[in-house]
């Protein structure tokens, strides 16, 4: 017989990712700030590495976009008209 995960036990994995997900973030800063304060030139640096992170940020928000349309997928096109289903 097949058994359904609790939603406590899926939880409990939420809040992993989450954690892990948030220490990464502060250890991200914590490189960044080393990097910035040990740079021959911290500004050049600092630029370098924001322009890293926006790229990453837009390639997340991309990959989102292209999951949320795929999940839906009731997108067609005919007659030249492109029509959204729900």
């Amino acid at each position: 017989m097949a058994t359904r995960p609790s939603k406590r036990s899926n939880s409990k994995a939420k809040d992993k990712g989450e954690k892990l997900f948030k220490d990464a973030l502060m250890n991200l800063e914590k490189i960044a700030k080393e990097r910035i304060e040990t740079a021959g030139d911290p500004f050049s640096i600092g630029i370098k590495m924001a322009s890293q992170l926006r790229e990453l940020a837009m390639k997340i928000e991309k990959d989102v976009d292209e999951q949320s349309i795929t999940a839906t997928e009731a997108s067609h096109v005919s007659n030249g008209m492109l029509g959204v289903g729900v």
